[in-house]
């Protein structure tokens, strides 16, 4: 089963090229949100097999799969297969009251279905642990401290339903586990006053309610398969955080690098999360937003993923790029060169990527474009690779994740390597492709070889030229590139997609 960093960084099933992905949830009023779509649209905008694995009356989503994304939050499948329900036995409930919800996430848990006390978390450490058959959990992710809430029609029964704040990896190893931040137990079967004295209405809907914290992620939860339908999701800002702090920047159009300070870095995160990167840098969550904006988010996709402002490859980084002060450690369990495609096809879990004291970034591209990034490697032969990362579901279909482009290279200063692309010593390294909408993408080095990942660019858009590649052992690879006139070239374009004469 998948640790939460790996279901966050999933890949999802992309909607449309440049399209924005389908909106099954809307603002049905301020800071409130709803299914208001229909199952005809979900049908006509979702993949068969997923509408089919939700028994052909709504979707069942990919973990991973982002439901709303504003100013405020983001909400995310948690689990694959998270069904969204267009009928069933509460929703004629639902719909006395709001007539205008047409769905509902069908939510349930490995927890029991009723009489929670508040420890039942701390056992587990996976998110898949606590997945139930035809069940749905939904991971939210504040991006201002707020009040979260959400609704539940439970029929005449006695259950549980909560609001859990995940921990990451490193977090339960530093013995700070998984808690409820609030729970529920509530029964709706007309009794006046049930044992926790809550007052209870025949058929009504129970809610759960907690504050929250910006950049943290909590689960929302119901007791066992049990056909809990939960109806909206709540949101209200207090408007008592600033926003994220912002480690990369964009340097210039499109392309996004590390412009901040060391001591920047120390004043504005976790002191233990500094210390974890040897006190020159920070080591970041599995799941922490570094880029987040209209064309694409990258997020930290393995725990302790360092951001270094110190490193023996940071001078010639600078040499170049001046206004560039720090560079992620990018490395992975993949061999440190000579890469064939096949590689990935063995690792389901990202977990099985990690390499000590190395990160590797998932990005989320809102629309079709072309993603890249760069890395100094002292003068070796590395390889260096963006991988298309398939949902669980993907795999069990028998889809599994593949490279989109890699590069095996050497910059020791021979004219030529044995790929036919020319070197300068101690020059940057490039790889780049074409990316869709909706999708996930690993960006990763090989092995623990101290690759200094010191920038990151995503051109939105087709039909810069880039996106043709060629077909080797089934694998797609960047074509050939060289260094003309002072720039790393693929045919005529440069890294930028732009023609050159």
């Amino acid at each position: 089963m998948k640790k939460f960093f790996t279901l966050v960084a999933s890949a999802l099933i992309a909607i449309g090229a440049n399209a924005q992905q389908f909106q099954l949830y809307t603002e049905v009023e301020e800071n409130t949100y709803a299914v208001t779509t229909t199952l005809e649209e979900v049908k006509a905008n979702f993949d068969a097999q997923m509408v089919s694995d939700a028994w052909e009356i709504g979707v069942a989503l990919p973990a991973g799969y982002t439901i709303i994304d504003n100013d405020k939050f983001t909400m995310t499948a948690a689990v694959d297969k998270t069904p969204i329900y267009f009928s069933g036995s509460k929703c004629p409930d639902m719909q006395k009251e709001f007539p205008n919800y047409n769905g509902y996430m069908n939510v349930g848990s490995a927890l029991g279905q009723n009489n929670w006390t508040g420890e039942e978390p701390a056992n587990y450490e996976e998110i898949g642990a606590l997945k139930a058959n035809n069940h749905g959990i939904f991971a939210v992710k504040p991006k201002v401290d707020g009040v979260l809430s959400f609704g539940v029609y439970a029929g005449d029964n006695s259950r549980s339903i909560g609001i859990i704040d995940w921990s990451s990896e490193t977090e339960i190893l530093d013995g700070k586990p998984s808690s409820f931040v609030a729970y529920n137990n509530f029964r709706n079967d007309g009794v006046e006053l049930d044992k926790e004295g809550n007052v209870t209405v025949k058929g009504a809907p129970a809610y759960v309610e907690g504050e929250v914290k910006a950049g943290r992620t909590y689960l929302l939860v119901g007791g066992a398969n049990k056909n809990l339908t939960l109806h909206q999701i709540k949101f209200v800002p207090t408007g008592s955080s600033e926003p994220q702090f912002q480690l990369y920047t964009e340097v210039e159009e499109n392309t996004y690098a590390v412009t901040t300070t060391l001591d920047e870095v120390k004043a504005n995160f976790d002191a233990q999360w500094v210390s974890d990167a040897w006190e020159i840098g920070v080591a970041l969550p599995a799941g922490h937003t570094i880029i987040n904006n209209d064309k694409f988010t990258m997020t930290a996709a393995v725990d302790k993923t360092p951001i270094y402002f110190s490193g023996s490859k940071f001078s010639d980084m600078q040499k170049e790029f001046p206004n560039y002060n720090g560079y992620m450690n990018v490395g992975s369990a993949l061999g440190q060169n000579n890469w064939t495609g096949e590689e990935p096809a063995n690792y389901e879990e990202i977990g099985a990527l990690k390499a000590n004291n190395h990160g590797i970034f998932a990005v989320k591209p809102k629309v079709d474009g072309v993603l890249s990034f760069g890395v100094y490697a002292g003068d070796n032969s590395r390889s260096i690779g963006i991988i298309d990362w398939s949902s669980e579901t993907e795999i069990l279909d028998g889809k599994p994740s593949s490279f989109v482009a890699y590069n095996n290279f050497r910059n020791d200063g021979v004219e030529l390597d044995k790929e036919g692309n020319v070197t300068v010593k101690g020059a940057p390294a490039y790889v780049e492709g074409a990316v869709k909408a909706g999708r996930t993408y690993l960006l990763v080095g090989g092995a623990n070889k101290n690759l200094t990942l010191h920038q990151v660019k995503f051109v939105p858009g087709q039909g810069t030229g880039i996106e043709n590649v060629e077909t080797v052992k089934g694998a797609k690879v960047a074509p050939k590139k060289v260094f003309k006139n002072g720039q790393i070239m693929i045919g005529d374009f440069n890294i930028a997609g732009q023609r050159v004469k």
